[in-house]
């Protein structure tokens, strides 16, 4: 999902020791997941379509990507490649994650950035990691539902929730994929669980989390809960935080 203007970066010094080393090798193969390396027929759009999904008009959310051909439940749809950049929680600076050097942080014009990755520095500022997608990768015209058939694993593998049919419109939840504050959406996936607006992971009820709990990864789960702390919660719902906490410390990814 794009970003919501203006954020720019700010004269802010870059925090220290949270930059990945850079790898001599392009962008797109860094985004190794679980053994799974970046895999051309699977994961580069050609001629606007992999060996598995095909781009092609959805409506008035103008381009989605749609299956080729049956998918079953819980089958790698893609992974997601592009360039990486580090946010500060609030979403108000930016920084180039192997140098450091402050950079503008991305706006409208950048399509479909999705949170990465969540760690603290050693002063203890909240620092997310972030992808903008290449323009030749499946993310780039993954669209929302708040009823989808695609989660993810991990940083950037996406698989699907159920068995899809070809022909079928490939969705994910975009508030399981966004950690920006600040950031919103005037839904217009027209399922039955529309909610109308949607907003970063941090806005969603308690029931709405439990819903898509097993469709988030482990770090997202973190910053769910810990947008909780210092919220009054009833007993019931002190429990349910209680058994997401114990699902998601038994989440490996």
């Amino acid at each position: 999902m794009s970003l919501e203007q203006p954020l720019k970066s700010r004269d802010v010094p870059p925090p220290e020791g949270i930059y990945y080393r850079r790898s001599p090798r392009p962008a797109r193969y860094q985004n190794v997941f679980m053994g799974k390396v970046f895999e051309p027929p699977r994961d580069l759009l050609v001629e606007n379509q992999t060996n598995r999904v095909r781009v092609d008009v959805a409506g008035e959310k103008g381009k989605g990507i749609f299956a080729k051909e049956a998918i079953a439940a819980n089958g790698v749809v893609f992974c997601a490649h592009g360039t990486r950049y580090t946010m500060d929680e609030r979403g108000d600076s930016c920084f180039d994650p192997d140098s450091g050097g402050a950079v503008a942080c991305p706006t409208d014009s950048s399509p479909n950035a999705i949170c990465v990755l969540s760690h603290t520095s050693a002063s203890g500022q909240v620092f997310h990691d972030w992808l903008n997608p290449d323009p030749d990768n499946p993310l780039r015209y993954l669209n929302h539902s708040c009823n989808p058939n695609v989660g993810r694993v991990g940083s950037y593998m996406f698989k699907s929730l159920r068995d899809i049919s070809a022909g079928e419109e490939l969705t994910a939840d975009y508030s399981t994929l966004e950690a920006n504050p600040r950031w919103s959406l005037e839904c217009k996936c027209k399922s039955p669980q529309c909610r109308k607006k949607i907003g970063s992971v941090q806005t969603l009820t308690l029931e709405q989390a439990k819903d898509l709990w097993g469709s988030m990864p482990k770090f997202v789960q973190k910053i769910y809960l810990r947008s909780l702390e210092g919220k009054e919660l009833s007993e019931m719902q002190a429990i349910d935080v209680g058994k997401m906490r114990e699902e998601m410390f038994a989440n490996p990814l």
